[in-house]
């Protein structure tokens, strides 16, 4: 899962690096480019917090010896990954 969203993270990195590059060619206005951006930007934000969101999880797990803990915390993560 953290393979697919990094992957996805590169792409709008990307996309947004290519808008840059049309709109300082003058083949792409600055309003579009900054909707571009926008649009690519917010998703990438959202993909970053889910892999930090799971490895806080996974942290959390790994170091705390509790059972009901680790129980409660493989639940949320498994709610996360679906």
């Amino acid at each position: 899962m953290a393979i697919e969203l990094q992957a996805e993270i590169d792409k709008n990195r990307l996309r947004i690096a290519n808008a840059q590059q049309l709109m300082l060619d003058g083949k792409l206005s600055a309003t579009d480019y900054r909707e571009v951006k926008n649009r690519y930007s917010g998703s990438t934000i959202g993909y970053l917090m889910f892999i930090i969101t799971i490895n806080i999880i996974t942290i959390i797990m790994t170091i705390n010896d509790n059972y009901v803990i680790k129980k409660i915390f493989t639940t949320i993560k498994l709610n996360l990954l679906s």
